[in-house]
């Protein structure tokens, strides 16, 4: 497993990338995650609003993702369903037909 550095903005740690894969992306456009993509996502949209894709593959049966918005006042509308605006958090499962938000 291969471990990023993640930066927490609260604290200025590093820690999480200890313990989770994760990723930070500054979006340039609509962010599409695939089966081996970091379970941690940070998204900063960059100043638009951006649609993040999720995967639906055989592989992503059971897959869980953690997405949280780290940029300003856009928003990010994750699998067209549940919409992130600045500092929220997601989490999402998917089940083999369809992503579901948990909690």
């Amino acid at each position: 497993m291969v471990l990023h550095r993640v930066y927490n903005p609260s604290t200025g740690d590093n820690e999480l990338s200890r313990i989770f894969p994760s990723a930070i992306t500054i979006a340039t456009g609509d962010i599409t995650l695939t089966s081996d993509s970091e379970i941690i996502q940070y998204i900063d949209p960059n100043g638009t609003n951006r649609a993040v894709i999720f995967p639906t593959d055989a592989d992503a049966k059971n897959l869980i993702f953690v997405v949280k918005h780290i940029g300003t006042n856009r928003r990010l509308t994750l699998d067209g369903n549940v919409v992130l605006r600045r500092n929220q958090v997601a989490w999402l499962h998917f089940d083999g037909s369809i992503w579901r938000q948990i909690g």
